[in-house]
């Protein structure tokens, strides 16, 4: 497909449409037929921002779980399991790069808020679930109460690229501060390298049984996967 003929076909089309505009509607095309594997990314080392968001929704699509799209300027990505998979808990998904080899700080805090929204845990803070005011909820903060679970529960997931441009094979091991590592774990996430999703991906082939432990694995991890 040349792109380049395709784009100047595309803007031919929408005489008079403003600049900012036009060049949303062309990221939004050149979104979908990337996810449609109608157009090349470039290498996963080298995969940033939207580029990364896509590459991460097509590998997850590809092994079998259901992608959706965020909500707008928040979370990037939730992953919902195969219908015969017993856990269904969904992932909420952020995807970072970044040239250092590292996590920020700011990007975990960035997921807490999405899973804490999603899972309703304001909810469960306030009153307790169930629908009645639950003292050992507020006496806690939430972190006990008299009732069972949260009323919609998510995982949080961060999977990131870095340092980009770096060969997997060459990078550094990750340099998770002891903060950062306590922080993950008190909140049950799952911490994914790029390298570590495309190879469990590209093991699972169609094996349901490698599905299923994909999913578990996500599942139970609290902080870096191994």
């Amino acid at each position: 497909m040349d792109i380049k003929l395709l784009l100047k076909s595309y803007i031919s089309t929408r005489p008079g449409v403003p600049w900012d505009k036009l060049t949303s509607e062309l990221s939004a095309v050149l979104a979908e037929l990337a996810e449609a594997n109608e157009v090349p990314l470039g290498q996963d080392k080298d995969l940033t921002g939207k580029s990364l968001e896509i590459r991460v929704a097509v590998l997850l699509r590809s092994a079998g779980f259901a992608i959706v799209r965020g909500r707008p300027g928040m979370e990037d990505l939730v992953a919902s399991a195969p219908a015969d998979n017993p856990l269904q808990r969904p992932l909420v998904i952020e995807v970072k790069s970044d040239r250092k080899p590292t996590i920020q700080r700011q990007d975990l805090r960035q997921l807490d808020d999405w899973v804490f929204d999603l899972s309703q845990e304001d909810v469960a803070r306030k009153h307790g679930l169930g629908g009645q005011i639950d003292p050992l909820a507020i006496a806690t903060d939430g972190f006990m109460t008299t009732k069972k679970r949260h009323p919609t529960p998510h995982k949080g997931v961060l999977i990131f690229n870095a340092p980009i441009g770096v060969p997997f094979d060459q990078r550094p091991a990750l340099p998770l501060s002891d903060d950062l590592h306590a922080f993950a774990v008190k909140r049950g996430f799952c911490l994914v390298p790029l390298a570590s999703l495309i190879r469990d991906v590209a093991a699972i082939g169609g094996d349901i049984a490698r599905r299923h432990q994909f999913w578990k694995t996500w599942q139970e991890t609290e902080g870096l996967l191994s």
